[in-house]
């Protein structure tokens, strides 16, 4: 699978050391997956035992019947469709932690298998998705695994996640609660979540926690830092990485901006491009054309890693944006950040002052930071 989330786990198992750990990996057999990225699956050290295990979870259930019928998946699957709004509150509604819930007794059932070959001293789930959480903490129970949780993005007030009913606000809460009484330990992906679930959870206290942020590998670039393509002259481009959902990261703020700048300035419209690198909610896509501006907007389908951190050095400026005014919009840092920094390219985060990531720019003098609500 591609995306921006499995680059964490993916990384810290490159750079294990396998002098001290032997390391093994339970995951899912092939799924639909809405990206897809084999250049990732290489970079896995062969010292890492992977052991994959079947799963009721939709998304396992359609790659199976696309396969019984034989549908290509390269024209079955189309990379934006698991950000639209309607599929995940659908999925948000039906399932609960997560889609994923159904892959829970086979992950349980590989763990056990694995421990009773060669007893495991700790298991650690990265989350999302929670189930992965729910899963260890039922190792714990059953088989007395310790668990170790990793945070990448918040359980509850995830601002990407569209606000549930509130039995499963309740149910939701619950099953985060039961995790986090039986994990280990706890790693967050930033302090400002970490301060968040300290506040929430009182007995975290009594709980080893520390922040581990994401970063970058040097060897996805293209050429040393500074050495990057020079950018086209003629042309302002302005590059944004990654997924874009139906709330929480949605751009419309710059979109707008830009749409007012051209208007007033009719000039600056062979002058200016915002590429988007990734994948985007259908219902994104809707509300940017009704800008009139497609002319100057670019967009390029989910890229191998590697080939999108290339596209971006050719940039003359990288943006991203998280939404104000939903809950947990201060605790949200897209991993793309830290390639950004990297790329030391002139960085423009549409983010609440308080953010994060606005905190990182400023820290690091990396560029602009703006309010979503001043377009102007």
């Amino acid at each position: 699978m591609g995306g921006g989330g499995v680059q964490r786990i993916l990384k810290f198992l490159k750079f294990w050391d396998y002098t001290k750990f032997d390391v093994s990996v339970v995951t899912v057999k092939p799924s639909h997956f809405y990206a897809k990225d084999q250049e990732l699956e290489s970079e896995i050290p062969s010292d890492v035992h992977v052991e994959y295990s079947g799963s009721l979870d939709p998304f396992r259930v359609l790659y199976l019947l696309r396969k019984i019928w034989g549908i290509s998946p390269n024209r079955a699957e189309k990379p934006r469709k698991e950000s639209a709004g309607i599929l995940r509150r659908l999925a948000g509604f039906l399932f609960i932690p997560d889609s994923r819930i159904l892959w829970l007794p086979f992950a349980l059932n590989k763990i056990r298998l694995l421990h009773r070959r060669k007893p495991i001293d700790l298991l650690i789930a990265t989350v999302p998705p929670f189930t992965a959480a729910l899963t260890g903490a039922l190792a714990r129970r059953f088989f007395r695994i310790p668990c170790l949780l990793d945070f990448r993005d918040a359980w509850s007030n995830n601002p990407y996640v569209p606000k549930p009913p509130f039995l499963h606000r309740y149910l939701q809460n619950r099953l985060e609660r039961y995790a986090l009484e039986k994990s280990a330990g706890v790693v967050f992906v930033n302090p400002n979540l970490q301060d968040y679930y300290l506040q929430r959870f009182n007995f975290l206290e009594r709980v080893p926690t520390i922040t581990v942020r994401n970063g970058f590998d040097p060897e996805d670039f293209p050429g040393p830092v500074g050495q990057s393509t020079i950018p086209d002259q003629e042309q302002f481009r302005i590059g944004i990485m990654g997924t874009i959902y139906s709330q929480g990261n949605a751009p419309l703020p710059l979109l707008r901006a830009a749409a007012g700048l051209v208007k007033n300035k009719p000039e600056l419209r062979n002058r200016l491009r915002i590429v988007f690198i990734g994948k985007w909610a259908d219902d994104f896509l809707t509300r940017a054309r009704r800008l009139d501006i497609d002319d100057i907007l670019e967009w390029v389908n989910y890229l191998p890693h590697r080939q999108a951190l290339q596209l971006a050095s050719r940039l003359n400026a990288l943006a991203l944006s998280i939404s104000d005014g939903l809950p947990g919009s201060n605790n949200v840092t897209p991993g793309r950040i830290y390639e950004y920094l990297y790329l030391r390219k002139p960085i423009l985060a549409i983010c609440p002052l308080q953010s994060d990531i606005a905190g990182l720019i400023k820290k690091h003098q990396a560029g602009e930071v703006v309010e979503p609500s001043d377009v102007p």
